[in-house]
């Protein structure tokens, strides 16, 4: 948390184009006076979600070299090093992953998943991860082209 209310970016995670500064999200509304002691710091080679809306794809990757921060209703997750986070943001955009997003998600009128929840999605990979390596770079060279 940012309990000393230090002043980094804020940011929220777009389906569309996954972290995006407040600012250009939302024309530098009244989210720029807000308290942000609360928020959560998201490192370089974190991933952020939005527990309400992953199922649409709220998920995002911190790709920026720098810390950020984000609202406390946020969950931040760094992937095990076993893991190629290249692998993984390729496999959060399959339909397998959005069907397991829906298998672990509580509620009735809006679904949530919390990272309780979030921990239990199975991962397929290969235990390689120069593999892994490949198989992310081949699928998001396929996703450019």
């Amino acid at each position: 948390k940012n309990s000393q209310g230090l002043d980094f970016p804020a940011y929220s995670v777009s389906n569309k184009v996954g972290l995006i500064a407040q600012t250009d999200q939302f024309d530098g509304s009244r989210l720029d006076d807000l308290e942000k002691s609360s928020y959560k710091f998201v490192e370089p080679n974190e991933f952020a979600y939005n527990p309400a809306r992953i199922n649409v794809g709220s998920i995002a990757f911190n790709n920026l070299d720098k810390t950020v921060i984000v609202s406390s209703l946020y969950v931040v997750v760094k992937m095990s090093d076993d893991l190629d986070n290249e692998f993984i943001l390729q496999y959060i955009k399959s339909p397998i992953f959005i069907k397991e997003v829906r298998r672990n998600t509580e509620g009735s009128v809006r679904e949530y998943l919390f990272y309780e929840n979030f921990s239990n999605i199975k991962v397929p990979y290969t235990k390689s991860i120069e593999e892994q390596k490949l198989i992310g770079k081949l699928l998001r060279h396929l996703d450019n082209t």
